[in-house]
């Protein structure tokens, strides 16, 4: 958000690729454009994802950093307007060893589903050491926990079940523009993507590359053919943005993690 006003004010185009928060877009600001949904976008996902579920108490628990606290806000205002209850609503602090003292907190409120909101590392944790107390209530969580190493953190059989809503990666899509990236990213890294965030980035590069490949090259004019821009196919599923500068369409997914340890894409 720092930067935001900055390049605003030197009228350059501005792309986030990993920017969340709902107010980056409600500024008015022209040439400020993202490829990542808004929270309050996954936050509607989420509260679907759990009424699919036939989860009907849930506890909230987020790491007080703007993403996940603002996830956790948007979710439980989804969730309230289709009558599942929060029973819990609290945050932990990033970075520690020891969350039995949070998750002895959680146990006591008798949710049937935690939805903690923040990223692999503390995810990770909370699952090893709830399974380590032997409490095997499921655990749910957004795009910030889609990163391999959550399963390297959390052991293989303490991250099975659990499952998260995030934009797909290109190694589960079929499209040629992702199968296309594919190639190209094993050619030069010899693996795939671990994490969507730098998919994300990639569909930034290729809004900028369509935009001055239609001989759009001065900011005003980028940004305006970029808010006509629609269904445009992207890495991480079809690319195009509102007149606020949002990415339009619905592309969240579930995952699930297998026995395996690897994340398994839902049919929708």
């Amino acid at each position: 958000e720092a930067s935001q006003n900055i390049l605003d004010e030197s009228g350059l185009v501005q792309i986030g690729t990993g920017s969340t928060s709902v107010r980056l877009t409600e500024k008015g600001l022209e040439r400020f454009f993202r490829t990542c949904p808004r929270d309050d976008a996954q936050g509607k996902s989420a509260a679907a994802a759990i009424k699919k579920g036939g989860y009907k108490a849930v506890a909230l628990l987020h790491d007080n950093s703007s993403y996940a606290k603002g996830l956790a806000e948007e979710s439980r205002a989804a969730l309230e307007k289709d009558g599942i209850r929060v029973i819990f609503f609290d945050a932990l602090t990033p970075g520690e060893r020891d969350y039995t003292a949070i998750l002895t907190k959680l146990k006591a409120a008798n949710p049937d589903l935690i939805f903690f909101t923040g990223y692999y590392p503390e995810t990770g944790m909370l699952l090893r050491q709830k399974k380590e107390m032997g409490w095997n209530v499921p655990m749910m969580g957004g795009d910030a926990a889609n990163h391999q190493d959550l399963v390297k953190i959390a052991g293989p059989e303490a991250a099975a079940g659990y499952f998260f809503i995030s934009p797909p990666l290109p190694q589960d899509m079929d499209t040629k523009e992702a199968r296309d990236f594919l190639a190209a990213y094993k050619a030069r890294y010899a693996s795939v993507p671990v994490s969507v965030w730098a998919v994300l980035a990639g569909d930034a590069y290729k809004a900028v590359e369509a935009a001055l490949t239609a001989g759009k090259t001065e900011p005003e004019a980028m940004a305006a053919w970029l808010k006509g821009l629609k269904d445009m196919p992207g890495l991480s599923g079809s690319l195009g943005f509102d007149a606020k500068g949002d990415r339009v369409g619905e592309f969240y997914r579930t995952y699930v993690v297998n026995g395996a340890g690897t994340f398994e894409l839902q049919p929708r």
